[in-house]
């Protein structure tokens, strides 16, 4: 009886003992898998730390704000009230709901070629929040500004394909030393030092022997004579740089000895480098220098003039006379529009007008598609980053090729388009959102699988323990029973 106890309290704890080996396996598995997901958690960790996002910056680099659909496609300070487009890979602007009602009103599927003059005023008033009244009396001087400055531009090329080539045919011959032939052989004051004239005193490197300030007063005003060899020139500032230049070295004769590359020598005895003083004293009145500028002997200047005497200059005076009353005339009318159209907007609400102008524009040029997701900064920073929606920029230039039936200029936008990382305010930097985001989480799966491993090291080190009672339990068992076959059969011994 009691050995039979005995083997059935052996057998109970050797499946005791089995029964914890099979846990033991099972949690060291699962051991595994904890390695293997926490693993996977830094994995993920690590490639998040690596994410970059685009970024706006208005000071280089220096500091950044977010990249938002409203910092793009609204008027604020960031995008300093000029629109930065979102187009899509067709070309089209990208729009939200604020703007999918207006885009309607131009083109109501979405085509490119829609209207948005009809529906300028309404947009404008509700979008910018200025007086209807207000934008059409504004859009009216607006077209009087515009025909003032078709009309000069009119002026403008009338003067360059008609009256220019008349004066072109009147210029002067040997550039300034044929020019200086008109002032002959007389100086003004002093007298000619190795030289027979203007011209020969230039070409050679001559000089002009004055004894004082007063000579130079006298050569100034012969140089000043020249204003009539540049007949499109403002004469007023002509002898006014001449002035400059002669007053310049009668303040240095003033002050006493004189040593440079014009005036040189001392008091009652100086020399005038005719090259010098003609250079200077003609770049100083605006003279223009010739395109070919071909030079003539040690580095001179040609400067471009027009010989009087010519036949054919009478004609351009009379034809350059005329204009100039009708220029006179439209520069008068476009300060009048001008002044006009001033008084009707403020600065703040013709900024709002320029800006929605641009957007509206664009939208009837280019098409527009909705997308309400792009509201959304990481959604918009996707599809930026790979490209699939660009940024457009645009800049406001009047047609070469003539005006509106109203006279107005013809003005167009001209659309620049590329990548978002292109864009000289559009910096790609570590996503920081994404960076602390991926820390939590870390932080958060890693305290889970810490916390699951301890449980599973908690449980093996209590089966560890209840196994290893067991077998001592099984060690005396088996002592036991060994000592009591021995002592039974021993009897048969």
């Amino acid at each position: 009886m009691g050995m039979a106890a005995s083997q059935g309290r052996f057998l109970q704890l050797t499946s005791r003992k089995n029964d914890i080996g099979l846990q033991l396996t099972r949690l060291s598995n699962e051991k595994v898998t904890l390695s293997r997901e926490m693993r996977k958690v830094s994995s993920d960790y690590r490639e998040s730390l690596n994410t970059k996002t685009l970024k706006w910056s208005n000071n280089a680099g220096v500091s950044y704000i977010d990249l938002s659909y409203a910092n793009l496609m609204k008027p604020s300070a960031m995008n300093l009230q000029q629109p930065y487009l979102l187009t899509s890979s067709a070309g089209a602007v990208v729009i939200a709901a604020n703007y999918q009602k207006y885009a309607e009103m131009i083109s109501l599927n979405g085509t490119a070629g829609g209207d948005y003059m009809s529906n300028r005023t309404q947009i404008l008033s509700e979008l910018a929040g200025v007086d209807s009244t207000k934008l059409e009396s504004s859009a009216s001087y607006q077209a009087d500004l515009d025909a003032a400055q078709a009309n000069l531009d009119t002026l403008y090329n009338e003067k360059e394909r008609n009256i220019d080539p008349l004066l072109k045919k009147c210029k002067g011959d040997g550039g300034t030393a044929g020019l200086l032939k008109n002032l002959g052989s007389t100086t003004g004051g002093g007298s000619f030092d190795g030289a027979n004239d203007w011209a020969d005193a230039y070409n050679n490197g001559k000089t002009i022997k004055i004894s004082g300030s007063s000579e130079l007063t006298g050569i100034g005003n012969q140089l000043k004579s020249l204003a009539k060899f540049f007949p499109d020139i403002d004469t007023e500032k002509f002898n006014k740089g001449i002035d400059n230049t002669i007053s310049g070295y009668q303040t240095s004769i003033a002050n006493g000895d004189v040593s440079g590359a014009v005036i040189n020598g001392k008091s009652g005895e100086y020399t005038v480098n005719v090259k010098g003083l003609v250079e200077q004293a003609l770049s100083a009145a605006g003279a223009s220098v010739s395109e070919s500028n071909g030079y003539t002997g040690s580095n001179k200047v040609n400067y471009e003039w027009y010989d009087t005497s010519k036949s054919g200059y009478s004609e351009w005076q009379s034809a350059h006379d005329a204009w100039h009353i009708k220029e006179e005339e439209g520069l008068a009318q476009y300060r009048a529009a001008e002044t006009a159209l001033a008084g009707v907007l403020t600065a703040d609400e013709q900024s709002l007008i320029d800006y929605y102008d641009a957007i509206f524009t664009a939208i009837a040029d280019k098409g527009w598609t909705y997308n309400e997701k792009v509201t959304d900064k990481n959604y918009l920073n996707e599809m930026l980053q790979n490209g699939t929606y660009t940024l457009t920029t645009m800049q406001k230039s009047v047609y070469a090729d003539g005006q509106n039936d109203d006279g107005s200029a013809k003005f167009a936008y001209e659309y620049s388009t590329d990548i978002a990382a292109n864009n000289k305010h559009v910096y790609t930097v570590n996503d920081t959102d994404v960076q602390n985001l991926a820390l939590e989480e870390y932080e958060h799966k890693k305290s889970i699988i810490n916390s699951k491993e301890t449980r599973i090291d908690t449980r093996m080190k209590d089966l560890e323990t209840e196994q290893s009672a067991i077998q001592q339990m099984l060690q005396g068992l088996e002592q036991v029973r060994n000592d009591n076959i021995e002592r039974n059969f021993s009897v048969f011994g």
